[in-house]
């Protein structure tokens, strides 16, 4: 769209997804909550639900883990033109393609949680995936480091990465919202504002620091992924409350 209309109408494109979306849901969708509260918006019934979940020790570690995951897939994807562009010269459509190859590991990823879920469980499939989004981060700095990232490699590391990061995302958010049945949609709404905020936080915080230094910004990735890895291998399965079946 931008090499052909321009970068205007990247956001008239939105528009009429958003539209689409909009759409649907008002016609085909039906609502799922047959006994919905009907002070689920004041301020005060709000702020007791999260409240709730922040004092819910589940909800409060994935919920920190899932925003620290967040941090570094919202650092990629603000840094990752500046990168494309700086570290190996390539830009314009050329990157488009490199960045959308990206995003079919989390299509991989989804399925492949969706096989091994029953099999490993919800705590070691969040492990291994930690695990994953860890090393391709770690594997992308020493590359840089060393001086052997190539345009490619970064583009496979970052596929590898894209299939487990909503593998940790959408799982945290299962054991984030568990504890907390009655009150689903505000603890989801929680959880998205939250990571948001936290990733544009983090976003806003090292852009200029990062500044399409590809060692810089690996950097910051191992010690956001770090951090959920880390968690997820600290957290007992005996302070989880979940139903595997």
């Amino acid at each position: 769209i931008d090499a052909a209309l321009g970068w205007r109408f990247i956001f008239v494109a939105m528009a009429a997804l958003a539209l689409g979306l909009l759409s649907v849901n008002i016609f085909f969708l039906q609502e799922t909550n047959a006994s919905p509260d009907p002070k689920a918006l004041h301020l005060k019934t709000m702020l007791a639900s999260f409240g709730q979940v922040l004092g819910n020790f589940q909800s409060r570690r994935f919920l920190l883990l899932a925003t620290s995951a967040y941090c570094a897939l919202l650092s990629y994807i603000s840094n990752a033109p500046t990168i494309y562009k700086s570290a190996f010269d390539v830009d314009g459509v050329d990157f488009a393609v490199l960045f959308c190859a990206t995003g079919f590991g989390i299509i991989f990823g989804q399925y492949a949680n969706r096989k091994i879920l029953p099999v490993l469980g919800i705590l070691k499939v969040l492990r291994i995936a930690g695990l994953i989004i860890f090393i391709a981060s770690a594997a992308s700095t020493f590359l840089a480091i060393t001086g052997h990232l190539t345009a490619s490699i970064f583009t496979a590391l970052m596929f590898v990465f894209n299939t487990s990061f909503l593998v940790v995302v959408s799982n945290s958010m299962t054991l984030i919202i568990d504890p907390h049945p009655k009150i689903a949609g505000s603890v989801s709404a929680f959880f998205g504002f939250v990571t948001s905020v936290g990733g544009a936080l983090f976003v806003i915080l090292t852009i200029d620091l990062f500044n399409g230094d590809a060692v810089a910004w690996g950097i910051g990735m191992v010690l956001t992924t770090g951090i959920t890895f880390l968690g997820f291998m600290l957290t007992l399965r005996s302070r989880i409350d979940f139903d595997e079946s």
